[in-house]
């Protein structure tokens, strides 16, 4: 186990980063977030579906009530009945989506996420690492740029790091444990 005292290093912004930026910050473990895109940059402005096993937690991380949640973020919060609802004019909801998911805006629930967080933006990777070494001190690297990020080639090519044995996948995906 680390002391509380290490600084954990997450590249990555988006809602991966963020979640876990969240968890550590819950644990009361500092984090700082490097994200290439600045702040103002307006991006991810669409819908995602998301599941009670996520909002549910979500709701926890962020000390908020389900309700609230889902009012904050949902694509047609400002709408209707502003709560996402998945069945709208006709369309249906997919079998495979459980009682209580919703839709919900990506960008405003990344800003949600981004409350009480060391994050800095418009930083490119190339400015923390030199010759494959942290310019800032920390004692752990997490690499939450997504599955097309180059990152463990591109600035860590004589190293090979520890690669946790979980992989997420859309939550419609279902793996065996083999």
């Amino acid at each position: 186990s680390m002391p509380l005292q290490s600084l954990i290093t997450i590249f990555g912004a988006g809602i991966g980063g963020l979640t876990l930026g969240q968890c550590l910050r819950s644990k009361g473990i500092p984090s700082i977030l490097y994200e290439k895109v600045s702040a103002s940059e307006k991006r991810h402005s669409y819908g995602i579906t998301l599941h009670p096993s996520s909002s549910e937690r979500l709701s926890d991380l962020l000390g908020l009530d389900s309700q609230t949640l889902r009012q904050q973020i949902a694509v047609d919060r400002l709408y209707l009945d502003g709560i996402g609802q998945l069945q709208s004019q006709g369309t249906k909801t997919s079998a495979q989506d459980p009682p209580g998911s919703f839709r919900a805006n990506r960008a405003r629930l990344e800003e949600l996420l981004r409350r009480g967080l060391n994050i800095k933006f418009d930083h490119p990777i190339e400015r923390t690492l030199q010759n494959g070494q942290l310019t800032d001190p920390s004692h752990l690297i997490v690499d939450a740029l997504g599955v097309h990020s180059n990152l463990r080639l591109s600035f860590l090519p004589n190293s090979t790091p520890t690669v946790l044995p979980y992989v997420v996948f859309n939550g419609r995906r279902r793996i065996s444990l083999t």
